[in-house]
């Protein structure tokens, strides 16, 4: 990460008191305790962070199974979100193991902090520190810090190459059924279980995209742990529900589709490369690495991801197959079904990858590509044309509002324009939804 970052900091405080607290929160039944409080000194300011437990980001029932389908007890107390206290409209996220806070702090007027693992930050770092060597648990950094992608190398979706946007338009119109509805869609209302069958019209409450994310060995290699990998899955999740929620879709008929996001209903850690391990090689291309994610039946949920750490070719950061209103297969709530190969797969899948070109991306870089791979499945190609591509214009003032989330290359998430999505996007995911959310 750190050809990627400019300027950090080392962070040090007392990580035993947040332990203490931790240990408090994490034995309270209510989830409105007394909040654990966290300050720090950073960037020549001063950080008053109040967090509480986050239960909005995983499903009340949901599970954690092994690379053996082996049920594990782990629990999402170390999960948190808060304030910047004193802060109106500040949010904070992230979780806190062993006593240390990693994540995200949303400062209204100052932008994005960014707290990490030091580990990352070593070997040959370019970036500037006041303190030179390791002398602090974590890192933090502001997003005007990091290296806009397109300057520092080139960072992209894979469905920007043609050969493989032609490989997958070409695998989603090859299925045996021209199209077939679906009638189980995992969408569900907040703290409803059961999901009615047969929808005949668009319902606004029913706005929970249901999903389950696998992780690899070679993820598992760099973080080194349960709690850790379930607090970078959070993390994203997180990240994704405040763009997908803050975001207004429309239906043919005027009708406003709001507050849609995602809750994690399965997790599944990889840490061995087994022979039975569909993801034991360390060599797979992007193409392949999609295609074995999406050869289980994933008919349970409505998007199934893997998360990994692999260096794929041509700076691929991530790829999924995109949704369609017309009967395309692909996409949200997509069914298993049998392919033209005589293969049945299930293309509500996409992936991401945590590294490019050798270091691990900032946090914010793959907050945007989940986001954009999302954006594929709920419909929308990459951006295109004058008003859907401002970064492109010759407008100094119109290019310095930078690129929408479905730009065919990764940006830096810093612009304004970063982290919402275009008129473009917008007009094909709300196709897509009012299609599928109406069966």
């Amino acid at each position: 990460m750190n050809k990627h970052v400019t300027y950090f900091e080392h962070l040090k405080y007392d990580v035993q008191s947040v332990v203490d607290q931790h240990d408090r929160s994490r034995r309270s039944i209510a989830f409105t305790t007394k909040p654990v409080k966290l300050k720090f000194q950073a960037h020549g300011r001063n950080f008053d962070i109040h967090l509480y437990r986050d239960n909005s980001i995983f499903r009340p029932d949901f599970v954690v199974v092994d690379e053996n389908e082996n049920q594990l007890d782990v629990n999402i107390s170390h999960i948190y979100h808060g304030i910047l206290y004193g802060q109106h409209s500040s949010l904070v996220h992230g979780s806190i193991i062993g006593g240390i806070f990693r994540g995200v702090i949303h400062d209204p007027h100052k932008g994005r902090y960014y707290v990490e693992e030091t580990h990352q930050f070593f070997g040959g770092s370019q970036g500037q520190s006041p303190i030179g060597g390791y002398n602090g648990h974590s890192v933090i950094y502001n997003e005007n810090d990091i290296i806009p992608p397109r300057k520092a190398s080139y960072h992209r979706c894979g469905a920007s190459q043609p050969k493989v946007a032609n490989w997958m338009h070409t695998y989603q119109n090859s299925s045996f059924y021209q199209y077939v509805t679906i009638t189980n869609l995992m969408f569900y209302q907040q703290n409803e279980f059961k999901v009615k069958r047969v929808r005949r019209a668009v319902d606004p409450t029913k706005t929970t995209c249901l999903i389950y994310i696998q992780t690899d060995h070679i993820l598992y290699e760099e973080f080194n742990s349960r709690e850790v990998i379930i607090s970078k899955i959070a993390e994203h999740v997180k990240a994704v529900n405040q763009i997908y929620s803050n975001t207004v879709f429309n239906t043919a008929a005027g009708e406003k589709i709001r507050g849609i996001k995602f809750m994690v209903q399965r997790v599944r850690i990889n840490k061995t490369s087994s022979a039975d391990d569909p993801f034991k090689s360390r060599n797979i291309g992007v193409e392949k690495f999609l295609d074995i994610a999406s050869l289980a039946n994933h008919n349970d949920y409505c998007l199934a991801y893997v998360f990994t750490n692999r260096d794929f070719d041509n700076g691929v950061l991530g790829l999924a197959w995109v949704g369609s209103d017309t009967g395309t297969s692909g996409g949200i709530c997509e069914k298993y079904r049998t392919y033209t190969d005589r293969t049945a797969k299930s293309l509500n899948t996409g992936i991401v990858t945590f590294k490019n070109y050798g270091t691990v991306m900032p946090a914010l870089v793959t907050h945007i590509t989940f986001a954009h791979e999302l954006g594929h499945n709920f419909g929308s190609p990459h951006d295109g044309g004058v008003d859907c591509t401002p970064g492109e214009s010759s407008s100094i003032s119109v290019r310095q509002q930078g690129n929408y989330i479905m730009y065919a290359r990764a940006t830096s998430g810093k612009e304004p324009n970063n982290d919402i999505f275009s008129s473009c996007s917008i007009r094909n995911m709300s196709k897509v939804l009012e299609a599928k959310m109406g069966c």
